[in-house]
């Protein structure tokens, strides 16, 4: 599971989890979002790590890529959401 906000409760039961998750959703709404996929490949394995705002939110080894020629990224935010200046880099 890629969790795109790592500080808030993994599963907000009580109202003060749920204020929390509000607040932190709140705190970033403003700032200059950022998204990198890191894919290493070691051997015939590569690892897949997903960060955002420097915060790692999904890292997974060992996984046996035949071929990484896309990717989709969605968002629960709903419309309006903008991805930009969005690159690939081959090492």
């Amino acid at each position: 599971m890629m969790r795109d906000n790592p500080s808030q409760p993994m599963d907000p039961q009580t109202a003060a989890n749920y204020f929390q998750t509000l607040e932190n959703n709140i705190a970033r709404s403003d700032k200059v979002n950022s998204m990198i996929v890191d894919v290493v490949k070691s051997g015939g394995v590569f690892t897949v790590t997903i960060s955002l705002n420097g915060s790692i939110s999904y890292m997974r080894s060992g996984i046996a890529l035949q071929n990484l020629g896309a990717f989709d990224v969605q968002s629960h935010w709903g419309s309006g959401v903008v991805f930009s200046n969005m690159q690939t880099t081959a090492y």
